[in-house]
């Protein structure tokens, strides 16, 4: 990469920035008038970016930023979402509860994704998993103001339900994503213990 032009060297740059509290409005702007596809994926990787700055967090104080690409990068050892989970459990930073909700949400995050297929979260199959979610019932789980106070009104007592399955994908991410993050010392978010009842 270093030998790739200044504009891609800075689209890159932009690309891998971290997810921070002062971004998540904008982000949440993108994710509550999009599609379910979209709000899947972007929902996901913001999991997986909070993830990874989780385990960030982690490594020794004097590792050195530029080795990250080593780690994390496409064809590195914490390159995919799956292999963050299988070290963040392997290392009993979370609990099986947290470690089944991020395989769920990585397999959703796949499926709309990849799929050549139109569906929605109600969509039976999709709202089958959406439902075995268990983040939107632990305690301190919550549906973030910002998107309620975007939904028509009409549509505000399904966006208000946890039972509904696109409200628990969302609740769910949120809630990983910010116990992650303030588990990683991100300042503005609110500390939670990481591992899930």
């Amino acid at each position: 990469m270093a030998d790739a032009p200044a504009y891609i060297r800075e689209f890159k740059k932009l690309l891998k920035g971290d997810v921070n509290a002062a971004t998540l409005a904008n982000l949440e702007a993108e994710l509550y008038g999009a599609s379910d596809r979209a709000r899947a994926v972007l929902l996901a990787s913001f999991v997986e970016n909070a993830l990874e700055r989780y385990l960030k967090s982690k490594l020794r104080p004097t590792f050195l930023s530029a080795d990250y690409r080593h780690l994390f990068g496409i064809e590195a050892p914490l390159g995919t979402f799956s292999a963050k989970i299988r070290v963040v459990y392997a290392f009993n930073w979370c609990g099986p509860d947290t470690r089944h909700d991020l395989d769920l949400i990585r397999e959703l995050r796949n499926g709309f994704a990849h799929s050549r297929n139109s569906f929605e979260f109600v969509t039976p199959e999709v709202a089958a998993m959406c439902r075995e979610l268990r983040a939107p019932d632990a305690p301190g789980s919550f549906i973030p103001h910002s998107y309620l106070a975007t939904v028509d009104h009409e549509k505000l007592g399904e966006a208000s339900d946890k039972s509904h399955p696109r409200t628990r994908f969302l609740s769910a991410c949120h809630t990983i994503s910010e116990r992650l993050l303030s588990n990683a010392g991100v300042s503005g978010i609110s500390r939670y213990v990481l591992d899930l009842p």
